[in-house]
């Protein structure tokens, strides 16, 4: 069969400047019609070497890179796309991983009264916890229940209000509303104090004994 005479198909220029919502329909529309080019020009004879040019197609398609990623751009040839190493993100040619400054690491400080923003990278671990800082003075604004006897070695103040209370709920012979019990069993003796009372100066003024004893 003789040779063809077709001239090469050049596809549709400037595919991107038309509308968006017909880009699509413009696209099959250049598929269908490369095709046909190049079936009819088997048809004729052409040369199997020979080979349309869409140059004009290829150039108005691009790749983009979409978030974190990049590289990209137009269809003249091989496209590539990279992770974006940002910060605290590691990329190597194979693997993508957290930088090693951005893992999690164990608390280094304490709960205490004022909040600590911080400056660390690193995060604290689910089964982590800060530890309670002991030397805190904080003002309780609710009551504390302690389900346990709590124990006071430096003796409790009354503060400025001096009123020591009970919660005894009832009023039935033997209740007692507020007891008065030494650590160590003590020698009923007049030489053992239950409670020594003393004024502001520390003058003793008032003692009961472990022998029922009362001294003013």
């Amino acid at each position: 069969m003789a040779s063809s005479s077709l001239k090469p198909y050049t596809g549709f220029a400037n595919l991107r400047s038309y509308p968006t919502e017909l880009q699509r329909d413009f696209r099959e529309l250049d598929i269908f019609l490369r095709d046909l080019r190049a079936n009819v020009g088997k048809l004729l004879g052409e040369s199997s070497t020979e080979d349309i040019s869409i140059t004009a197609v290829t150039t108005d398609i691009e790749v983009i890179a979409g978030a974190g990623l990049t590289g990209g751009g137009q269809l003249t040839g091989d496209v590539t796309l990279a992770v974006g190493a940002g910060t605290g993100i590691t990329v190597t040619a194979d693997a993508v991983s957290v930088s090693a400054s951005f893992l999690g690491a164990n608390p280094t400080a304490t709960i205490g009264l004022a909040a600590i923003p911080g400056t660390a990278t690193t995060y604290m671990r689910s089964d982590g916890a800060p530890p309670l800082g002991v030397g805190i003075t904080p003002t309780w604004t609710a009551v504390h229940i302690f389900s346990a006897q709590d124990v006071h070695n430096a003796g409790v103040s009354l503060g400025t209000n001096g009123i020591l209370t009970s919660a005894l709920a009832t009023d039935n012979i033997g209740d007692i509303a507020l007891q008065y019990k030494p650590g160590n069993a003590l020698t009923s003796s007049g030489s053992r104090f239950l409670h020594a009372f003393k004024d502001s100066a520390g003058t003793q003024y008032f003692d009961i004994t472990a022998d029922g004893s009362f001294y003013f």
